[in-house]
């Protein structure tokens, strides 16, 4: 069975990811490109490209649409006296290009090229017309907010927070629960010497009789049996110091953070871990804020890279923790009690809420894989 006879208008990233896929449904005869005055041919590709004002020498072909301006391409194409019903769009040709190509029509949904509009038809057979790119958001935007509950919930939601103590007046903090996880999953790590920033409470609660002795650091030497010792310029840091470091929270409040990495690496002795923690989409906290300065929130990538400064990427582990709903009720003030269990267990990459590290150090005798 033969196909029917297409022009690509567009070769950039757009046809790149759909390219295979027209091949397949179509016999292409040519790109359209306005970049060029007369025809030239595509080493890349392999096919002839022309500019649209040479459309009149092929009168029998469709032509593809394929880029996300895909208004102005329709538009041009009515202006050069094309018949619509030669216009095709790469929007309705899968794999789609970008997210929101595949909110619009992964269930079916396309384009129709008209004279005077293109039309955009549902699943269930409605057709909205629309001329401009602006009018075609509007259209979404109806038919996505008539249904989808959440929007109109979130609309509604008041400008404060709940709680700018984040919900700790009422119960847990929700950066809590990814943390107290990762400590209870590292805690074989929590014993011999071990150090705590500003409090030795997680030393309590997951080191247990296993950890031998406790050393709490505090950049200004506050609170019971603390020491005074800064990550930054190396204030009370020694070599070999700890088994394992606690440091929960800590790093955002620095602002040479690979002084820091630095000092870190030193202070553990040979196969010490350091567990860390760091926020990711966050508010700032104001007593913190206002007793030392918050500097920084961090993505996996950047805490990686500042792993790397002391040492080999087989020596660190660095995940993070988080989904929409997580990060939105934490900014919010919303508190562990309030939200269920379920709401922490689903992990989305594009919500990086709290990002944690489990850094080794090794040691003449050879590093034990994380």
């Amino acid at each position: 069975m033969s196909k029917d006879k297409v022009l690509v208008f567009g070769r950039g990233k757009y046809c790149k990811a759909k390219l295979e896929s027209v091949q397949e449904k179509y016999d292409i005869i040519g790109f359209l490109d306005n970049a060029v005055d007369n025809e030239v041919f595509d080493e890349v590709y392999g096919y002839p490209v022309y500019p649209p004002k040479r459309l009149y020498e092929h009168k029998d072909c469709y032509i593809v649409c394929m880029s996300a301006s895909y208004v102005e391409m329709w538009k041009q194409l009515i202006q050069l006296g094309v018949d619509c019903n030669r216009i095709l769009f790469g929007v309705n040709i899968k794999p789609f290009y970008s997210i929101a190509d595949e909110i619009c029509f992964e269930e079916g949904q396309k384009l129709i090229a008209k004279q005077d509009c293109i039309v955009y038809k549902t699943n269930d057979l409605k057709e909205y017309a629309f001329q401009t790119n602006e009018e075609f958001k509007a259209i979404i935007r109806k038919i996505i907010y008539k249904n989808n509950d959440d929007i109109a919930s979130i609309c509604q939601m008041n400008v404060k927070p709940v709680s700018r103590v984040f919900g700790a007046e009422r119960g847990k903090a929700v950066d809590r629960y990814y943390i107290e996880q990762f400590l209870k999953d590292n805690s074989s790590y929590i014993s011999g010497t071990v150090m705590e920033i500003a409090s030795n409470d997680y030393i309590k609660k997951f080191g247990g009789n296993k950890v031998e002795k406790e050393l709490i650091l505090h950049v200004a030497g506050w609170g019971k049996n603390t020491f005074k010792g800064n990550f930054e310029t190396g204030q009370g840091i020694q070599e070999n110091m700890a088994d394992c470091l606690i440091c929960t929270q800590t790093l955002q409040y620095i602002y040479d953070l690979k002084a820091a990495m630095k000092n870190i690496y030193k202070l553990l002795k040979p196969q010490g871990v350091a567990l860390i923690t760091v926020p990711g989409i966050k508010s700032l906290c104001i007593y913190d804020e206002q007793n030392w300065g918050e500097r920084w929130s961090f993505t996996k990538e950047s805490m990686r890279q500042l792993c790397l400064e002391v040492c080999a990427e087989d020596d660190f582990i660095v995940e993070s923790y988080g989904n929409v709903k997580i990060v939105t009720s934490y900014l919010y003030g919303v508190c562990c009690e309030d939200l269920k269990e379920e709401d922490f267990e689903y992990n989305d990459s594009q919500f990086p809420f709290l990002i944690t590290v489990k850094l080794k150090k090794s040691c003449e005798n050879g590093f034990n894989s994380l």
